[in-house]
């Protein structure tokens, strides 16, 4: 083979490792690029519950987020672990004239600080607190709905946050519901009494699902047969007077009214299971009276 044939093969080898070379590194340069972060684009730091406490200057929007926070990190427990001066959970959430227990597993004594109140929780021992004996309590003794941090042994900064939920208002009871008095008006009784007859309903189906009728007035007559039915996964009690019957869970009974409940017509109200009024069965005589 002549020489310039060799060189040139050479030449031709050359060119073709320079090239494979440099494609395989612009390959594993690729394959390793980290994607820098846009520097123009806000990032939402984490929040800390405890050192990022609410002040009088934050935006509406930073408050809301805090609080989102401290719910989501609510834990609707009896037991406070204080094990380490380290708290678990982070935030409890307590009700007022709650009583919870507050553990140390540690072989040392702490002390629980909240304003000027303090609670110490003995070496390897668990006591019993109520929540508004530790905690501010505003009007009546009531401690208002928020968020409670505490320090533990005098040591800055808090180590934990009792959450007191605000109190859910029971719904309002449906006037239908509460039967005139003995001193009612003439007037007030023919009133209710109307609201009554427009909320009948002729069905021959009454739900009781979590304790609320429907329909919430049941219109029948005097020995009609009818039935009932639970679609929760407890049982549910009926009561009217001294008569009582129970509906399985998820089940339905046929009944006839007069059989459980007596003779008696007009509008019987009637409770469920420990609770006040929840329904009303409108009893018409029999056709023959």
């Amino acid at each position: 083979m002549k020489v310039t044939e060799r060189v040139a093969r050479l030449a031709i080898l050359t060119i073709v490792l320079i090239v494979v070379v440099v494609a395989g590194c612009d390959r594993a340069m690729t394959v390793g690029k980290t994607v820098m972060p846009d520097p123009t684009e806000e990032v939402t730091p984490a929040i800390d519950l405890l050192l990022d406490w609410p002040e009088e200057d934050w935006t509406d929007e930073e408050r809301n987020r805090w609080w989102e926070a401290v719910r989501a990190a609510a834990v609707n427990v009896d037991l406070l672990n204080i094990t380490g001066c380290t708290p678990d959970p982070l935030v409890i959430e307590v009700e007022n004239g709650e009583s919870i227990q507050i553990y140390n597993d540690d072989a040392t004594d702490h002390t629980l600080t909240r304003g000027g109140n303090s609670i110490t929780v003995p070496a390897f021992e668990t006591i019993n607190i109520v929540i508004s004996d530790f905690l501010e309590t505003g009007e009546e003794g009531i401690v208002n709905p928020g968020a409670y941090n505490y320090v533990c042994d005098g040591v800055w900064p808090a180590v934990g946050i009792f959450y007191v939920a605000p109190q859910v208002e029971p719904p309002p009871i449906n006037p239908l519901l509460i039967f005139p008095s003995e001193d009612a008006t003439d007037e007030e009784f023919e009133r209710w009494w109307e609201a009554m007859l427009a909320a009948a309903v002729n069905v021959d189906l009454l739900n009781i699902s979590g304790c609320t009728p429907d329909p919430l007035v049941m219109e029948m007559e005097h020995g009609e047969s009818i039935q009932i039915y639970n679609d929760d996964a407890t049982d549910h009690t009926l009561h009217w007077g001294g008569h009582f019957i129970t509906i399985p869970a998820g089940d339905t009974i046929d009944i006839v009214l007069s059989d459980v409940f007596g003779p008696a017509t007009g509008a019987l109200g009637y409770g469920c299971d420990d609770g006040p009024t929840a329904g009303i069965f409108l009893v018409h005589p029999p056709p023959s009276e």
